[in-house]
C-alpha cells in the first residue's frame, strides 16, 4: 500500500510541476492566477495557495529574506514547492489514515471501565 501511495504522490507532484510551467506564462503576461488545485488526497484538495503559504513559512524559518533579494527569494520558493507539496500530501495521507484507524469511546464507557477497575482493586486488597 505504501508503494502505491508513493507512486500516486510522485504522479501528483509531476502534475503540479506541469501545472506550474503552464501557469508561469500566464503570470508573466500579466494575468493573475487566483488559486488552483495542485493535488487531491483522499478527496481533499491541496490548493496552490496552501503550497505557497507553506513555502513562504519555510523560507522565513530558514532566514530567506524577500526584501533583501526578491529574485533569490522567488527562486527559493520555486525550488522548495515540490518538497512542500510532497509534505502536504504526506500529512493528508497520515491524517486520513489516523481518522480511519481512530476509535471512538464514549465518556460513560470510560467511567464504567474505571469504576470496574477500582472495584476490582478494592476487592483484591480485602
Amino acid at each position: 500500500m505504501t508503494i502505491s501511495l508513493r507512486k500516486m504522490a510522485r504522479a501528483l507532484i509531476s502534475k503540479f510541476l506541469i501545472f506550474l510551467f503552464l501557469a508561469l506564462p500566464a503570470v508573466s503576461q500579466g494575468q493573475e492566477i487566483v488559486d488552483g488545485i495542485a493535488a487531491v488526497v483522499e478527496g481533499e484538495p491541496i490548493l496552490l495557495s496552501e503550497i505557497q503559504q507553506a513555502a513562504q513559512t519555510q523560507a522565513m524559518q530558514l532566514g530567506v529574506n524577500p526584501y533583501q533579494n526578491p529574485q533569490e527569494y522567488q527562486q527559493f520558493l520555486m525550488q522548495i514547492q515540490p518538497q512542500v507539496l510532497q509534505s502536504l500530501i504526506d500529512q493528508r495521507i497520515i491524517q486520513a489514515k489516523a481518522e480511519e484507524d481512530s476509535i471512538v469511546v464514549k465518556e460513560h464507557e470510560i467511567e464504567q471501565t474505571l469504576d470496574q477497575q477500582i472495584d476490582n482493586g478494592l476487592q483484591a486488597h480485602r
